[in-house]
């Protein structure tokens, strides 16, 4: 029975993944990225990766309220994704 549950689970994700994959591909890449490496502790992995995403907010309103040009926010945003 576990087996079945598993197996549909698994062909819903898959279905999930594939509608998201259609509307944003990079969002549906970064999910099955963050699933394939998280075995362990999985909450522990989504507060660090869910807390970097966050930190291009306030590090954007800082540069942008310092007179820096817009496209300091993308810089930010494209390092974070680096780390």
């Amino acid at each position: 029975m576990k087996s079945l549950v598993k197996a549909a689970m698994t062909a819903a994700a898959a279905a999930v993944l594939s509608l998201g994959a259609l509307a944003a591909p990079g969002v549906a890449q970064a999910g099955v990225a963050i699933s394939i490496e998280s075995v362990g502790n999985i909450k522990m992995v989504q507060l660090i990766v869910g807390g970097l995403h966050f930190i291009v907010l306030p590090v954007g309103y800082v540069l942008l309220r310092m007179g820096c040009q817009p496209y300091a926010v993308c810089v930010v945003m494209v390092t974070e994704e680096a780390l």
